[in-house]
């Protein structure tokens, strides 16, 4: 069972990653949605930023403790899964259509199945909470090694997402100078 409570923290951190990471790269994404829901805009900005650097930090506990610190973290995961599960079931009963934002741009529109997703994400994180006070995960304790890893990759994935963003808009730029008419 220790190995199911290790892929379950290496899910649900990784899931954590790319979320934050998404959000990092497209904040205008989740602070729209969170205006557009009718949170004030000078709170939208300030949750935009603190939800990212929670996501980060929960990830890495997740994947870097053990014992009791790991149950802490799982905890922190389901309070924030449910946050976010809460926040949408109420745009949902407000009756609003906005994007999910939950992991930058492009995310598909609030409904049943992002509901549907969190929720299977909420049963992972019980599932790890239980086994979590059954057994111990095979992990290894965070290092000062392991968490620089962690982050230098992060970072790593961070630059990856950036560099395929760009590049992606320098070549819409590109075929759109090509394609302008010269004035002189």
């Amino acid at each position: 069972m220790s190995w199911v409570l290790a892929a379950l923290q290496i899910t649900l951190g990784a899931t954590f990653i790319v979320s934050a990471a998404g959000k990092l790269m497209a904040p205008a994404s989740l602070a729209a949605a969170l205006r557009q829901s009718g949170i004030p805009g000078w709170w939208a900005a300030r949750l935009t930023g603190t939800v990212t650097c929670l996501e980060f930090a929960v990830a890495a506990a997740l994947m870097l403790t053990a014992g009791s610190n790991l149950r802490m973290a799982l905890a922190a995961t389901l309070s924030m899964l449910g946050l976010f599960t809460a926040w949408m079931v109420w745009v949902l009963a407000r009756g609003l259509r906005l994007e999910c934002a939950c992991f930058g741009s492009g995310g598909s529109p609030i409904g049943a199945r992002t509901i549907l997703r969190n929720l299977t994400l909420a049963a992972a994180a019980v599932a790890a909470l239980v086994l979590a006070g059954w057994t111990t995960t095979p992990l290894p304790a965070a290092t000062v090694w392991m968490v620089a890893t962690v982050f230098a990759g992060g970072a790593a994935l961070v630059l990856v997402v950036a560099v395929w963003t760009v590049r992606g808009r320098l070549r819409l730029a590109r075929t759109q100078s090509t394609a302008a008419p010269s004035r002189s």
